[in-house]
């Protein structure tokens, strides 16, 4: 709405200056009749000045006739109507009074115009009511056979056009929700800065700052709540930047992004500062209701980093995008390391978006063994990319990617379909029947048909759903409302249900009680220092277990590498283990193999 109400302020701002254009063309047309109808009032006395007169009386313009002194002889009605005052006021007076200049300026001008070169200017005009009006103002001379003796003045108001092109100033400089400078007006200044070569010592700075998680906030609490805590927030931003030079320039590029510009005196004012800005999470009141805002700082400096205006102002941002990583509420300065990050990046995304077609992902598979009986019971997949030049990339690094680009959606399903696939192939071969287990993104258990991808899935390669195990992540599920929906119709298929990376989000165990889950994986961070007596992570461990058994619910713990972590687990009577001590992520012709050993072990003990 409030694009389309920008939309059409500019239009009507871009009419009224058309038709101010119009104006200014009919006053300069309306001076060269009065100055042709004076040629012809000589060549035919009676008609022409006939004609004349009734130009003069209707004329919408304020007309003043001036003698070859600068003083009115005469005025139309128009003149009472424009400036509020009888036109006797004007009558045998100067004509620096009637035109509210000085008298120096009048004879100037005045003067220009008898010898016979037409003279513009405006002026504000006070009213007697109080009120002004903006007139713009055409000097002609009246000639008389070959000499001047004399000039007409006519007068336009011209309030209505000027205040138009205020307007269509203001719109095309100023953001119309918080009155900042918008990202034009920032931009011109920040290039003028750059390139005046007269700034004091020190470094320039450029801030790049944005709201943590504004978007869904906004859309919480809605549009205009949200509206009113950017005004508010602008409001802040100002005054604390104002308090820090007199030379800053404040801006909103746009939705939740804001910038500033400032003269610090050196790199680590401006960290002082930028420290400084992401702490403006003072309360923001707004119908009643506190607010608190967190934001993230990213910033450049100039001449350090050196560029124009556009790339100073790409290096803020790029900087802020890696504070935003950080979690937000943090400032980052830019490195030039930065730059090679996003090449990687734009590099990964570009190769991801070919991989399935081009035939580069794979699965790997990792075991589960039930540790009362030793029995292989299941295999995680886990995706792998084998890029044809730069090999084996791992998964911490596109996976992220994948998230952020929506291309998770793809890779996920394919993997799905992979895993399913490869299950049944094993089952075909006459391997025991094992659980296959596949993680399940944010952005796959958001779509609404999941439940039936799922299910054709199972169908169209013949696998039985109690043989595929979905993993969806602690943080997934805190959308209670959504997820219980969710679990239900998958957990009707028959398939099984796990909650991944248990301890690391924010539990919440009165929650967790109601998800239709079967297990819960205990991070391998939790199990990495188990061997330690004194780590509290061995506290966490038995928690979690006893809280999983009394829910009736099992217990898997990933990561485990040593016996020595096998054995606390044991200890403490979790159900299932997964990780290297048992066999790393492997391919399934390896996976394969380690089942016919695995197999053959158990059939002869």
């Amino acid at each position: 709405m409030e694009l389309l109400q920008s939309l059409y302020d500019t239009q009507l701002v871009a009419l009224s200056f058309v038709i101010a254009v119009l104006f200014t063309a009919s006053l300069l047309i309306a001076a060269s009749m009065i100055d042709k109808r004076l040629a012809s009032n000589r060549a035919s006395p009676g008609a022409a000045a006939r004609n004349f007169r009734s130009l003069f009386d209707y004329n919408s313009d304020a007309v003043f006739s001036l003698d070859a002194k600068g003083n009115v002889v005469g005025v139309n009605p128009a003149v009472s109507v424009i400036t509020g005052r009888p036109p006797e006021v004007y009558l045998n007076r100067p004509f620096a009074e009637a035109a509210q200049i000085g008298k120096q300026r009048a004879m100037s001008l005045l003067e220009r115009t008898l010898e016979g070169h037409p003279q513009k200017f405006d002026v504000a005009f006070d009213r007697p009511d109080g009120g002004a009006v903006e007139l713009a103002f055409h000097l002609v001379p009246i000639s008389e056979g070959n000499r001047v003796i004399g000039a007409y003045c006519l007068a336009r108001d011209m309030t209505e056009s000027k205040q138009a092109e205020r307007r269509m100033h203001h719109l095309a400089y100023y953001d119309e929700l918080t009155g900042l400078p918008n990202r034009r007006s920032f931009m011109d200044t920040l290039e003028a800065r750059l390139t005046a070569r007269t700034e004091p010592d020190g470094v320039l700075a450029l801030f790049c700052l944005n709201l943590d998680r504004f978007k869904s906030f906004s859309h919480l609490v809605g549009n205009s709540v949200g509206d009113q805590l950017l005004q508010s927030f602008a409001d802040s931003f100002s005054y604390s930047v104002g308090g820090i030079g007199k030379d800053a320039t404040v801006s909103r590029l746009g939705g939740d992004d804001f910038a500033c510009l400032i003269r610090l005196r050196s790199e680590e004012e401006a960290r002082a500062v930028a420290k400084r800005l992401i702490r403006l999470d003072r309360p923001f009141a707004v119908e009643d209701r506190e607010f608190h805002l967190s934001a993230s700082v990213g910033y450049a400096l100039y001449p350090l980093h050196d560029g124009d205006a556009e790339a100073l102002l790409k290096k803020a941002q790029t900087a802020l995008d890696h504070a935003k990583k950080r979690g937000g509420n943090h400032e980052q300065v830019y490195d030039a390391a930065m730059e090679a990050a996003i090449h990687v990046k734009l590099e990964i995304e570009n190769g991801l978006r070919k991989a399935i077609e081009r035939g580069e992902l794979t699965v790997h598979y990792q075991p589960q063994v039930d540790l009362e009986n030793g029995g292989l019971i299941g295999a995680e997949a886990l995706v792998r990319w084998m890029h044809p030049e730069k090999g084996l990339i791992s998964p911490g690094l596109f996976i992220p990617i994948a998230e952020e680009t929506g291309l998770i959606k793809p890779i996920g399903e394919w993997v799905l379909r992979e895993a399913c696939r490869q299950a049944k192939s094993w089952q075909d071969a006459g391997f025991p029947p094992i659980t296959v287990s596949v993680n399940l993104s944010n952005r796959q258990f958001e779509e609404q048909q999941l439940p039936e991808t799922v299910g054709a899935i199972l169908s169209e390669y013949g696998l039985e759903p109690g043989s595929l195990e979905l993993e969806i992540t602690e943080s997934m599920a805190m959308d209670v409302m959504r997820t219980i929906p969710a679990l239900t119709n998958l957990k009707g298929l028959g398939i099984q249900i796990s909650i991944d990376d248990f301890g690391t989000g924010y539990s919440s165990l009165s929650y967790l009680k109601r998800f239709p889950i079967d297990k819960i994986k205990i991070d391998k961070s939790f199990v990495r220092d188990l061997a330690d007596p004194d780590n509290n992570d061995t506290a966490i461990v038995s928690a979690i277990v006893a809280v999983a058994h009394h829910m009736k619910l099992k217990v898997i713990a990933e990561g485990v590498e040593t016996e020595d972590q096998l054995e606390y687990l044991r200890r403490q009577k979790c159900d299932l283990l997964q990780g290297y001590y048992f066999s790393p992520p492997i391919p399934p012709v390896e996976f394969e193999r380690f089942m016919q050993s695995f197999f053959s072990r158990s059939a002869l003990a």
